[in-house]
């Protein structure tokens, strides 16, 4: 198991690193800090004309790299990478499969609320096509100097989505010795609760989730008249909060639903998004 954070010279750059070095600490994964140049193809420089310049780039990047993982260390070693690639999240995926990642984090876009994921172009893209699971941290993450993951909380869909998701939740779970709370918005139109929780149980069921680590009930049930009332009405610790992909996802890939994006636009803690399961895709 190892984390990979996405790193810019930039805020958001020092969010991401912030966020995988707590992670990496909570789960005692080894972390890859990856840094995308443009320039060359297939990771090699192909224009002579840019070798000089190339050169004071990277210098430039494995210092920026080296100040950040001096002022937040880690207990376990970070690998530093340089990737070349005109795109930057496809370096990072690329990068994230060669390696075997079992997270990768990135950073909010410029703008936005402080202590809310802010998605830039970087993130956006990551939520549409990464094959493995992407955390988003959000904005000020780098100020937070907590330790340790207290909680992960898995937000269920009405129409499923459940078995990549839960399965990455009882991953983690065992990583930090966390507990899961397992929550379900329902709104007007939702059945009744009695049905919500006999379709859970049996999600529960078939994912060999047992009841060890489960907060309490073993799902919670919040109704709400909108999405982004009923996340910002639970209480949250220092947590992750666990999303699955959109039943349009493609096969193994992540996607994110309309529902998926309310949720995120008002939590108030990182957020990890599952892709779908590789045989098929489900919603969230």
């Amino acid at each position: 198991m190892r984390i990979l954070t996405a790193f810019t010279h930039s805020l958001g750059g020092q969010d991401a690193y912030a966020l995988a070095a707590r992670l990496s600490d909570a789960f005692s994964w080894p972390m890859d800090m990856v840094s995308v140049v443009r320039g060359g193809t297939h990771g090699a420089i192909t224009e002579g004309s840019d070798i000089a310049y190339q050169d004071v780039v990277l210098q430039q990047v494995v210092q920026w790299m080296d100040e950040v993982t001096h002022v937040r260390p880690t207990a376990l070693p970070v690998t530093k990478h340089l990737r070349y690639n005109d795109s930057f999240p496809e370096g990072l995926i690329e990068t994230a499969v060669e390696l075997g990642s079992s997270l990768l984090v990135a950073g909010g876009g410029r703008h936005g609320l402080t202590g809310r994921v802010s998605l830039g172009s970087i993130g956006q893209t990551l939520l549409n096509a990464s094959p493995v699971p992407v955390a988003l941290a959000p904005r000020g993450t780098r100020f937070d100097r907590e330790a340790g993951v207290e909680r992960i909380t898995v937000m269920l869909g009405e129409s499923g989505g459940w078995q990549p998701v839960l399965g990455a939740a009882r991953t983690y779970a065992q990583a930090c010795g966390a507990p899961l709370r397992l929550v379900t918005v329902a709104t007007r139109d939702s059945p009744d609760d009695a049905r919500i929780i006999e379709r859970a149980e049996k999600w529960l069921d078939e994912a060999r989730l047992t009841v060890d680590g489960l907060e309490g009930e073993r799902v919670i049930i919040v109704r709400s008249g909108d999405m982004g009332s009923a996340v910002v009405s639970m209480d949250w610790t220092h947590e992750l909060a666990l999303l699955g992909s959109a039943r349009l996802a493609r096969k193994g890939l992540l996607f994110l639903g309309p529902t998926a994006n309310k949720i995120m636009r008002n939590l108030p803690v990182p957020l990890v998004a599952v892709p779908s399961a590789a045989e098929s895709g489900e919603e969230t």
